[in-house]
């Protein structure tokens, strides 16, 4: 006699047995989307909060190369020295007063120039606040360095993401040597001169052009650098006032 009970356990327990393999494996193909999904969501967000501060510093280095540039437009005929400035030429001699230039003097007010324009076009920036961000500058010969110490913070979906904006462009010249030679010049011939015209015409290289107003000497010296986007050449006017010195007169 057959026995069927025998013959339907084992077939129960293989029907029980594949049931329970679908059902774990539809399971864990179900949670193993689920997860595919939740990583590929947070991937998204984590590039999303990573090209934010891509595109900030993106912008970040081309406003400093354009603020530098209005630095240099600006400083050319108005430095802006202790003896300041008369006609459009950075008094360098004031009377009995001599303000002449040292790498200092040279930093702080391209400093004081580039910050005040790079804050224009970090206020214009919409996607990030970029307000309120100031710069030391490095001029360290024909490369232009720049560092922050406020940091900008980029939080999205529970990513937080801090950076500390800086720069590096390279210009085509040494900005601080220009001016320091220009200076270094006009020093020596004052020291040999003073205010004596005709000893300033025989002495000063051929690229500075000479002419006054009475005891206001104006000097205009093309250094032979450009800069800029449209290639400008670099022209620094410097003047040395001698009406207010009684030695001079």
């Amino acid at each position: 006699m057959i026995n069927n009970k025998g013959i339907f356990m084992p077939v129960f327990v293989v029907l029980v047995l594949l049931l329970l393999s679908v059902t774990s494996i539809s399971l864990y193909l179900s949670n193993k989307k689920a997860l595919d999904l939740h990583i590929g969501n947070r991937a998204t967000e984590v590039y999303s909060v990573y090209q934010k501060a891509e595109d900030a510093l993106l912008y970040i280095d081309k406003s400093a190369e354009y603020s530098f540039y209005k630095s240099i437009s600006q400083n050319m005929n108005n430095l802006d020295t202790n003896c300041g400035a008369e006609e459009g030429y950075t008094l360098l001699v004031l009377g009995e007063d001599t303000c002449f230039l040292d790498d200092n003097i040279i930093k702080v007010k391209f400093e004081v120039a580039f910050n005040k324009y790079i804050s224009e076009y970090l206020n214009l920036y919409k996607d990030l606040n970029l307000k309120d961000i100031k710069y030391n500058l490095d001029l360290d010969r024909e490369k232009v360095n720049g560092k922050s110490d406020k940091e900008i913070v980029i939080e999205d979906n529970n990513i937080k993401y801090t950076i500390k904006p800086s720069f590096m462009f390279k210009n085509s010249f040494d900005v601080k040597k220009a001016f320091m030679d220009a200076n270094n010049e006009i020093k020596k011939v004052y020291v040999l001169c003073k205010s004596d015209k005709s000893c300033w015409d025989k002495n000063l290289n051929k690229n500075f052009s000479l002419k006054n107003n009475g005891k206001f000497f104006m000097l205009d010296i093309d250094t032979g650098y450009k800069y800029g986007i449209n290639k400008e050449k670099l022209i620094l006017k410097f003047g040395l006032d001698f009406e207010t010195n009684p030695l001079f007169r």
